[in-house]
């Protein structure tokens, strides 16, 4: 046995010990609790080399009636629960020689109200050995606090990973990304970043350009999300600055983009600015590219953008969306296609195509070609529902490949519900392939999503039975 199974044997070992002891102090802290809280808190080992230590994560233990899971704010009280509860526990862990490391707060946003930021940026500058925090803000249409940015930069030796969900009026914008831009140019040490404008209708030009430089000091960011809806402030030279500004960034592993409902703004030119952009990650592993409903989007500038990402080599996982991009034509398949015989190392794809109504049988049957080759692919996710062009002759094409894909794993495919009764015998035909290839490799979770009158079909036992195996 080699010194390394060996090592990792111990080490396996050693964290179960870590969890059994701090579950004791878990149970030792709930049972002696006086307190009725609405959060639970979940410690865990936390182990880097041979450093240990405990990570706490805090959660609600349910929601309230009014709130939704990603903006549920915490008032001033709860989040005085919250480090009451910290506090108990602290102790404990360091007399047990597993200090607290990392804290995250789970379905847990704060607003920006000056107090309770600041309260929270107080007790976490006092735990030296805290060197992880995730912290999630709501920011709804007022302007930030000044403290804020005070609180951001006493936190930043910290702050980890940081989740931003703000909805922003047209006169507040400008300045409030410019202090949002301040106080995270502090958070030297940030890993994740999550930016979710999605409720944000003033956001403009500038604002898009302030975002892209966020990024470009935070050396230790890995992971960035930024989603954003259409805003009649933005044109296609809003993209480009983003584009222009983000290229500075080089360091990510995971990159998630959306742009939903954009119209007239994603331009030959607004495309290459994004891909030379998201080509300059050399070390990207995971990718999501989110166009919904950006109608404008033709053929050509969806080339520009899939021939660029696809020159990333360490690019594992793929997830693009063009769903409601109607102008978008079996050439896109074909680009894609193409694209995916250049660089055979990804093993997750995901393409959307809902309610790309210029879609063909023949674009399925370029697409099957070349899918046929990536050998590589673990799970496959294909949506073609309502593209009421494409009839069975197309799904029987992708269906055709399958068994060519020894590692397959997971398959989903969702299409339209206007398939003849033969919707049956494609299924019989898709699970044949399938089983003629199971003994190559492992079980396959299959999903063919039909709607209205064809979800009876699925109702049926015999079609459950088959679909199980």
């Amino acid at each position: 046995m080699s010194i390394e199974i060996i090592d990792a044997k111990r080490a396996a070992q050693r964290k179960r010990q870590i969890g059994q002891l701090l579950k004791q102090i878990h149970k030792s802290y709930t049972e002696n609790r006086s307190l009725k809280e609405e959060f639970n808190v979940i410690l865990e080992p936390y182990i880097r080399q041979n450093d240990e230590a405990s990570c706490a994560v805090v959660e609600r233990r349910e929601l309230r009636e009014d709130e939704d899971e990603c903006i549920a704010k915490l008032k001033k009280d709860d989040v005085a629960a919250i480090l009451d509860i910290i506090k108990k526990l602290n102790p404990q862990l360091e007399e047990q020689n597993l200090p607290l490391k990392k804290l995250s707060l789970k379905s847990c946003t704060l607003p920006l109200s000056g107090e309770s930021i600041e309260q929270l940026a107080q007790f976490i500058s006092s735990i030296p050995s805290l060197d992880s925090f995730t912290l999630r803000f709501i920011w709804c249409g007022v302007k930030m606090p000044p403290r804020f940015i005070f609180c951001i930069t006493k936190m930043a030796p910290q702050l980890r990973e940081l989740y931003l969900h703000f909805a922003l009026k047209p006169d507040l914008a400008e300045q409030c990304i410019s202090n949002l831009a301040k106080a995270i140019d502090s958070c030297r040490f940030l890993e994740s970043l999550n930016i979710d404008g999605m409720e944000c209708e003033g956001i403009t030009n500038n604002c898009l350009s302030k975002l892209g430089k966020m990024t470009n000091k935070l050396e230790s960011l890995r992971t960035f999300v930024f989603k954003l809806r259409s805003s009649q402030y933005i044109d296609e030279k809003g993209i480009q600055d983003f584009g222009t500004e983000f290229t500075k960034t080089k360091q990510l592993t995971h990159l998630e983009l959306s742009f939903y409902y954009f119209i007239n703004t994603f331009s030959k030119q607004s495309m290459i600015s994004l891909g030379k952009a998201i080509c300059q990650q050399t070390e990207l592993q995971s990718l999501v590219l989110d166009f919904s409903w950006c109608s404008d989007i033709v053929d050509e500038a969806a080339q520009i953008i899939i021939s660029q990402i696809m020159d990333i080599n360490d690019l594992r996982s793929l997830n693009i969306n063009f769903s409601g991009s109607t102008r978008i034509t079996d050439l896109t398949l074909q680009y894609i296609g193409q694209a995916l015989k250049s660089n055979d190392q990804i093993s997750k794809l995901f393409l959307y195509f809902g309610n790309c109504e210029s879609f063909t049988d023949q674009g399925l049957f370029t697409l099957s070609k070349y899918l046929a080759k990536c050998t590589n692919l673990q799970e496959l996710t294909l949506d073609f529902s309502s593209c009421f062009s494409i009839t069975e002759s197309g799904l029987e094409s992708i269906c055709s490949v399958i068994h060519s894909l020894y590692l397959l794993e997971d398959l989903f495919i969702s299409t339209h519900d206007f398939l003849s009764n033969e919707i049956q015998d494609l299924i019989n035909q898709m699970q044949e392939k399938l089983r003629e290839s199971a003994l190559r490799r492992k079980s396959i979770n299959l999903s063919l999503f039909v709607t209205n009158q064809y979800s009876t079909l699925l109702k049926r036992k015999d079609v459950l039975n088959d679909l199980a195996y």
